[in-house]
């Protein structure tokens, strides 16, 4: 990566003595498993639910590595912009240090307001072990606890509160963020000592064990991701942090920014859980689903007993329509007039496509509230996340049944939830009457033109 100009204002990791790719790139991968499992990421706090992780974020940060994005309890949000370093020395000689900083003050200066109030830190994550870092340790704990610059340096020299390296260490950056200050304009209205107790209470460091014989962080990451997979087996996991660590090299130099939506939507084809946070939802869906299978029949009576619905090459013709929708992203409309068992027919081919590993999440319309608003509310959160976190394999489909009901004021919700599911990675399947087929389509847009089966295929 070649050197970046000094407008717009951020530091390359690669042209500033940073980490290189390597090192970001498995950092990066343990901060996606934190997607895939809802544990929170510890620079960004215990409370708060990591949402998205934003790779090279020069637009977005001054620190232009990595920025993490969160949900805190109250509904609101909290960011980390981390950089990714091997060994900063932070000495006054340490001139990628100096570089380093200059990104880091931009934000303490010209975002002090968001810093302050907790909304913005800063990150710094280097290979362990580093004494140097774990002195900034010491002075960043003993900064976030005072009010401000004169009681931070009161309190450094207190006797028996640090020990000669820390003090020693605090001057080495005074001088590096005098050095800084000057190179960005940061010092501008603000004194230099004033910007180091800023930059002190606001970065939250952590020490990398990522490479040599020591990668206790992978192992770690292994164990936590053992929950997001369906088999939930040591070797499942360690394969799926090794797929995250090859998406992770297609999205830094992409600048990408990934939520847990789009990451499991990269990951189609791996058997993964659903998301642990969304149980609220499942156990929503799940009744749904048992609800639309125990009022939908599979029988016809006839004088000796119950017959089973045949039709083996509608079925068929089926199951092929509906596997090229869960592995294309596609919309399907499955049509038929009442009574001739459509919804039997698609209920039945998508048991079989879920014998093959397609995840299938299946529901009645009009089971639903009629806007998205009450859905989303009865599910606890919004169709996007939800629909994002279900399980994945070969394929996932949105099975819609009583599609017709968009012709009772149900047309927005219809559209929401296929946009959803479609961006978050799912084939749509709606099952509608012949008179409600326009509407459905209308509903389900131009964008992704449904397709209706022949005739015979939907009786």
């Amino acid at each position: 990566m070649t050197e970046k100009a000094p407008k717009p204002p951020t530091a390359s990791p690669y042209a500033t003595g940073g980490g290189g790719t390597v090192l970001e790139h498995r950092y990066g991968a343990i901060l996606l498993t934190h997607l895939l499992t809802g544990d929170p990421v510890p620079m960004l706090g215990a409370d708060a639910t990591p949402v998205s992780v934003r790779f090279q974020a020069s637009p977005f940060s001054p620190v232009d590595d990595l920025l993490v994005l969160g949900q805190t309890p109250d509904g609101g949000r909290r960011q980390v912009s981390v950089g990714v370093r091997r060994a900063p020395s932070f000495v006054a000689s340490d001139t990628p240090a100096v570089a380093l900083l200059t990104s880091y003050l931009r934000v303490v200066a010209a975002y002090w307001e968001e810093v302050r109030t907790g909304r913005w830190r800063l990150g710094l994550a280097v290979v362990s072990p580093n004494p140097a870092v774990r002195q900034v340790v010491e002075l960043a704990e003993i900064a976030r606890s005072t009010p401000d610059e004169a009681a931070f340096r009161a309190e450094v020299e207190r006797p028996g509160r640090t020990n000669q390296g820390t003090r020693d260490r605090l001057r080495h950056l005074d001088a590096l963020v005098q050095s800084a200050g000057a190179e960005s304009g940061a010092e501008s209205g603000v004194d230099a000592g004033e910007l180091t107790w800023r930059w002190l209470s606001a970065v939250y460091l952590a020490e990398l064990r990522l490479e040599g014989p020591d990668d206790t962080d992978r192992t770690t990451a292994v164990s936590r991701l053992r929950s997001a997979t369906r088999e939930g087996t040591a070797a499942a996991a360690d394969a799926l942090f090794s797929r995250l660590a090859e998406l992770t090299g297609r999205y830094a130099p992409a600048g990408a920014e990934v939520t847990e939506s789009v990451l499991r939507r990269d990951l189609s084809g791996t058997a993964l859980a659903r998301l642990p946070t969304h149980a609220r939802a499942w156990a929503v869906l799940d009744g749904l689903a048992a609800r639309l299978r125990s009022r939908t029949g599979f029988r016809l009576a006839d004088r000796t007993g119950q017959l089973e619905l045949g039709r083996a090459d509608a079925r068929e013709a089926l199951v092929g329509e509906m596997t090229t929708v869960a592995s294309g992203l596609e919309s399907l409309v499955v049509v038929g007039e009442p009574d001739v068992g459509k919804s039997a027919l698609t209920l039945r081919a998508a048991e079989w496509l879920e014998a093959t590993g397609v995840m299938v999440t299946s529901l009645g319309l009009r089971d639903l509230p009629s806007t998205t608003v009450e859905v989303e509310a009865l599910l606890g959160g919004g169709l996007d996340a939800v629909l994002g976190g279900t399980a994945t394999g070969s394929g996932r489909l949105l099975v819609i049944d009583g599609a017709e009901s968009v012709l009772e004021g149900r047309g927005a919700l219809l559209t929401d939830m296929a946009t959803a599911a479609l961006r978050a990675g799912l084939g749509v399947v709606a099952v509608t009457r012949r008179d409600g087929a326009g509407a459905v389509a209308d509903a389900l847009g131009p964008r992704k033109k449904p397709r209706s089966l022949p005739r015979r295929s939907s009786r």
